[in-house]
């Protein structure tokens, strides 16, 4: 099973202080790539071992919580074709994989989350398309040098070359800075991101990052106010999210041209 390409997410502030919420918001703010020490790649919370006649030997925790989400949907009377299903709410979502399965099990269904989450957070979602739709394996740069095909998604080093297109600012150009920044948007604070000298503006987020023709990363944001008006090189500061770890976060491949 491969998880659905979105999962819109908004977030409900609580009305007062849950001191268990708070303990919880706090699991979630952890490093996931040290969570998958224990959980398995899928970060799926299945404390034992679901064994299954056509699992693979030995049967991974990956493989385990899949299972098991099976055999839950088959007691509920939900296998493939017996059921219509018009909408899920996932209590305790944890990281998301399951939601994913369940979209595309239950296309026609409205699929809802619900976790406990902090003020610490990162800036990547998932997605589905609507039918009819497709995803481009090009970047545009808005008429300044045409379309550049991705081929890949290697990590550009510190000081290496990168551009971004935005629907603000169009096609900026500058370097990579650092890697694991911690920026304060105001009531949320995002870890894991990437700085650059790429100018941008509000309405650039989400706007492919490239190096050459490896894909790095989408638009997080930048300082408050900042204007880019030298062009493609206009001096500024803004932050991406790296697309490496989005993709192992949730366990996708990249389509490549």
């Amino acid at each position: 099973m491969k998880p659905s390409d979105s999962i819109p997410v908004q977030r409900l502030e609580p009305s007062e202080p849950e001191p268990y919420g708070t303990r919880v918001a706090q699991t979630y703010a952890g490093d996931p790539q040290e969570w998958r020490k224990a959980l398995g790649e899928r970060l799926l919370f299945q404390w034992g071992i679901c064994e299954h006649p056509q699992s693979p030997r030995p049967v991974s925790l990956d493989e385990a919580g899949e299972r098991y989400f099976e055999r839950q949907l088959e007691l509920a009377g939900l296998s493939t074709g017996r059921r219509t299903v018009n909408r899920i709410l996932d209590l305790g979502c944890g990281w998301g994989y399951l939601l994913g399965l369940m979209a595309d099990r239950f296309p026609e269904a409205r699929v809802d989350g619900v976790n406990m989450s902090g003020q610490s957070s990162v800036d990547m979602g998932i997605a589905a398309l609507n039918s009819g739709h497709s995803i481009a394996t090009a970047v545009t740069t808005y008429g300044k040098a045409g379309t550049v095909a991705v081929k890949g998604s290697s990590r550009a080093a510190s000081g290496a070359d990168l551009c971004k297109s935005g629907r603000t600012t169009g096609w900026t150009c500058g370097k990579v800075k650092s890697y694991n920044a911690t920026v304060n948007y105001g009531n949320t604070t995002v870890s894991g991101l990437a700085s650059s000298t790429v100018c941008s503006e509000g309405g650039d987020s989400g706007g492919a990052y490239i190096s050459g023709h490896q894909a790095q990363g989408m638009t997080s944001g930048g300082p408050s106010g900042q204007k880019c008006t030298g062009g493609v090189y206009s001096q500024g500061t803004s932050y991406f999210q790296p697309l490496d770890d989005a993709l192992r976060r949730y366990s996708l491949t990249l389509n490549t041209n």
